[in-house]
C-alpha cells in the first residue's frame, strides 16, 4: 500500500472522535472539501463564495462540472441569481 493512501479516511475518524458533537467529517464531505481546495486556490474568490453559498450548493458543482472555469461562472450565476441547488443539480 502507498503513504497516504487511506490519509483522508483516517482524518475522518480523528476529527470525528475529537469533535463528536460537529458533522461535516465524513469521507466524502472531506474529500469534497479537498477538491474544493484544489479547485480554488484564490483566497477571495473562496472567501466571497463561502460567504454566500452554503456547502449544499457547492458539492454539486465540484462533483459535477470539471472546468474550473465553467465552475467560476455557475458559482457566480448562483449568487447572482440565487439558484437553489435543485437547480444546480437539474
Amino acid at each position: 500500500m502507498n503513504w497516504g493512501v487511506k490519509v483522508i479516511d483516517k482524518l475522518s475518524q480523528d476529527l470525528r472522535k475529537e469533535f463528536p458533537d460537529m458533522k461535516g467529517f465524513s469521507v466524502r464531505n472531506l474529500k469534497y472539501m479537498q477538491t474544493f481546495g484544489a479547485a480554488y486556490p484564490d483566497h477571495e474568490l473562496v472567501q466571497e463564495v463561502l460567504t454566500q453559498l452554503t456547502w449544499f450548493h457547492i458539492c454539486p458543482l465540484i462533483t459535477r462540472i470539471k472546468k474550473p472555469d465553467e465552475r467560476v461562472f455557475y458559482l457566480k450565476k448562483t449568487i447572482e441569481h440565487v439558484w437553489s441547488r435543485s437547480i444546480l443539480t437539474y
